[in-house]
């Protein structure tokens, strides 16, 4: 006979297996919809594996909607079609490219992150899908950690440099060699 834990192991197993997944909504496939409501607009060049293409079928199939270019002005807010995201790279940020300026006029409507935030929106340590908050990923949030990081690594290698000059200062083989030679005429 099991022990007593493996039977309770085994049963837990057996309700996990069996419980039933949530139908799906909107024809989208059996996809946790975590987009749902969102729309979605891109610019920038997130290298090889991030096509717009291919982020774009990330983002229909978890329910949300993608726009070529960031949707703002009156007539959208008030039919809510605007932007609700735009996924830009630091350097399109930093150019102010027209679709960067066109979600900075929408404000707190539209949330300008990086593409790290539909990365680990989509793929998390538990493998549970879910919209993550957006508050870490913005693009201001991003460049502060940056140029904190960079001003660190200044202080850092300012106090390292001061360590150098001190190292020679005690170390310094003209002084050394006076005195050895002092020693010996003695």
């Amino acid at each position: 006979m099991a022990p007593r834990g493996v039977i309770l192991y085994k049963a837990r197993q057996a309700q996990t297996i069996s419980r039933p997944t949530a139908p799906a909504t909107s024809g989208r496939g059996s996809c946790k919809q975590i987009f749902a409501k969102l729309r979605f607009s891109f610019t920038g060049d997130f290298g090889s594996g991030w096509a717009y293409d291919k982020m774009a079928g990330w983002v229909r199939h978890h329910g949300g909607e993608y726009e070529k270019e960031v949707q703002c002005g009156k007539e959208a807010l008030l039919r809510q079609r605007y932007t609700t995201h735009l996924i830009c790279t630091i350097e399109e940020y930093k150019k102010k490219s027209s679709q960067v300026k066109k979600a900075l006029s929408l404000g707190k409507y539209c949330n300008i992150v990086v593409g790290d935030w539909l990365a680990d929106c989509l793929v998390s340590n538990n493998s549970k899908k879910r919209r993550r908050v957006e508050k870490g990923y913005t693009l201001n949030r991003v460049l502060r950690r940056v140029d904190k990081t960079r001003k660190a690594q200044e202080r850092y290698r300012e106090s390292f440099e001061e360590g150098v000059r001190a190292g020679h200062e005690l170390v310094d083989n003209r002084k050394f060699l006076a005195n050895y030679f002092h020693t010996l005429q003695m």
